[in-house]
């Protein structure tokens, strides 16, 4: 990553958005805005918390035959932008 300051500036006189624009893309600055939602839904939240009361008194034995797997892909904050 590189501060827009230190950026090679071919601008002199004239500040006009395209020209402004057209060097910080050169220069791989593009301007993304970031998609904002919840971490978790309400609908899930309460998914969750059901399968977790339902489970709580479940004995040992039971989750030593559950096959676990790390097939899904969670992130925390999305990387998603918009265009």
């Amino acid at each position: 990553w590189r501060c827009w300051l230190q950026l090679p500036c071919p601008i002199k006189n004239t500040h006009h958005e395209y020209t402004i624009r057209k060097t910080l893309n050169k220069n791989e600055f593009h301007g993304r805005i970031p998609q904002r939602k919840p971490l978790l839904y309400k609908k899930n939240i309460a998914a969750r918390l059901k399968f977790a009361k339902e489970h709580l008194d479940v004995p040992q034995q039971y989750w030593q035959n559950i096959l676990w797997t790390d097939e899904t892909k969670v992130e925390v904050f999305e990387r998603n932008t918009q265009h």
